[in-house]
């Protein structure tokens, strides 16, 4: 069993509806929660992530620029494990937000992960950005090639 993230616009017989409301419905889907701080509406977003799988382990990739690694909270229960971070997010006095597209101050991010996943060994490593989770593989889940079986 792999850990698989499903893109829906790629699927056969997808509708396409109009760029304007196609481009609202990608703000729904990538937006968790919207508040409101001194009349400007904040949104927080979750960020974007990459998975792969080697041999001995799957590797997570999660996007979180601006976040130092004491802003992050790793948790795994019950084989889902739980990103998340919680910054507050500093608008200095007189300032009004026009925009504000990067928001990843705010966020929580779950993985199911598969069974074969020894979450007593799991890593976490920031650099430059990137949040990168090792996820290693129990010994019995690791395919160890192919096995020459003599016949008698």
């Amino acid at each position: 069993m792999a850990i698989v993230c499903a893109n829906p616009r790629t699927r056969r017989n997808t509708v396409n509806f109009h760029p304007f409301f196609d481009g609202m419905l990608n703000e729904l889907m990538n937006t968790a929660t919207t508040r409101t701080e001194k009349n400007t509406t904040i949104k927080s977003s979750y960020p974007a992530a990459n998975i792969a799988e080697e041999k001995d382990r799957y590797l997570v990739e999660l996007a979180i620029p601006g976040l130092a690694k004491e802003d992050i909270n790793l948790n795994v229960e019950k084989n889902v494990l739980t990103v998340s971070a919680n910054k507050e997010v500093a608008i200095k006095e007189g300032e009004r937000v026009v925009r504000n597209e990067f928001n990843y101050f705010d966020f929580k991010r779950t993985f199911r992960l598969p069974k074969t996943i020894d979450t007593t060994k799991i890593e976490g490593k920031m650099e430059n950005g990137i949040l990168e989770i090792t996820l290693p593989k129990k010994e019995e889940a690791i395919d160890k090639g192919p096995i020459n079986i003599a016949v008698s």
